[in-house]
Order: structure tokens, then C-alpha cells, then sequence
């Protein structure tokens, strides 16, 4: 469902965080304190994983600061599905304008920058990184496509560096495959966590 973001707020980041040695453990999980501990939590994912992070970064940008999308773009998919924002055949007609076929899309860089635009507008003070990563062959072209319109965009400060930058983006050598998956999250962490 399109708010999936908030079963991982409302309760797995409650159960997880407070059980296990975190940030939050010894407080309430509350929505505030979630907030007041998001330096210390990212979201990740791969493939449509990787577009729920996108999701998770517009619906939930309060609560986490690591963003690292694997093997997806933000696209048509996440433009299309927001459930408050579209609605029956407004829905409909978005996906035809997007050219949605079985939740992919070709949503222009420019609605695409506009949907991350809006997390910010929305909730204004926050800062973030986002640390993009694909493989060769059938993710490059498109995920290439839209980190360097996002880079050319003066809207993000590209590099590695966590405590002046916002956005990076790497390529591996592996294909859109189970093997590209531990290599991303493994740069993943030596990017972030240097």
C-alpha cells in the first residue's frame, strides 16, 4: 500500500528501536522522538525497494536522514501512486500521461526533481543525503539519466563527502541481479559511515 511508511514509524521502528541498542532505545517511541533520533536512521532499499525509498523520502523525510535508493529511479511510479494527491480517473489519467506498465514509468526529470522539491517544501529545515547506486546494462541509462539531471539541476550539492553534500551516486560493475544487491549496501555503509 502507499502508506507502507507509516507501519515502519508506527511500528516496526518502535519494536526494532527499543528492543535493540539504537538512538531511541530508553525513550517512548513516539513520532517525536523518532524524529528527534533521525541522524541516526536511513532507509534503503533495492529495486522497487529502491522507489520506496524515494516514497519513503517525500511521505517521511521528519523521521529518517540516510536515503540510498539501489537499482530503481524515482519515476512515474511514485508520482503516480500517491494516494493523496490522485484519486480514480485523475489517477488514471496520470499514469496513461506517464506511460505506466506494471508500475514503471517514464516520468520527465522535471516532475521527477518536482516530487523531491515537495518533501522539502513540506517539511522545510531538514537535511538528508542520498546516496543513489546501480549496476550496468538495464539500470544505468535510466538511473544515470536522472542522477545527472538532479546533478545539473544546482538543486542538490553533489559528492562522497556526508557533512557538506546531499546526493551520490555510484555504479557497479554487476547487473540488475541478486549479486548487485550486498555490493550497494556494502559501499552503502563505507559512503555513509566513513
Amino acid at each position: 500500500p502507499g502508506d507502507f511508511y507509516l507501519e515502519v514509524l508506527d511500528d516496526i521502528i518502535p519494536v526494532v528501536e527499543t528492543k535493540y541498542n539504537t538512538y531511541l532505545k530508553g525513550m517512548e517511541p513516539t513520532l517525536e522522538n523518532i524524529e528527534a533520533t533521525r541522524v541516526h536512521r536511513g532507509y534503503s532499499g533495492y529495486s522497487r525497494g529502491g522507489r520506496s525509498t524515494y516514497y519513503t523520502f517525500r511521505y517521511a523525510l521528519p523521521y529518517f536522514k540516510w536515503f540510498t535508493p539501489m537499482s530503481a529511479t524515482c519515476d512515474g511510479y511514485a508520482i503516480s501512486s500517491l494516494p493523496t494527491k490522485y484519486q480514480g480517473s485523475e489517477l488514471e489519467a496520470v499514469r496513461s500521461t506517464y506511460e505506466l506498465e506494471d508500475g514503471h514509468g517514464s516520468a520527465p526529470n522535471e516532475d521527477v526533481l518536482r516530487y523531491i522539491q515537495d518533501a522539502l517544501e513540506e517539511f522545510p529545515g531538514y537535511d538528508f543525503f542520498i546516496y543513489a547506486t546501480s549496476g550496468m546494462e538495464k539500470d544505468r541509462p535510466m538511473v544515470y539519466d536522472q542522477m545527472t539531471y538532479f546533478i545539473n539541476s544546482g538543486f542538490f550539492s553533489y559528492g562522497s563527502d556526508t557533512s557538506v553534500n546531499n546526493l551520490y551516486y555510484s555504479m557497479s560493475r554487476y547487473d540488475h541481479t541478486d549479486a548487485h544487491s550486498p555490493a550497494s549496501w556494502f559501499n552503502t555503509l563505507r559512503v555513509l559511515f566513513h
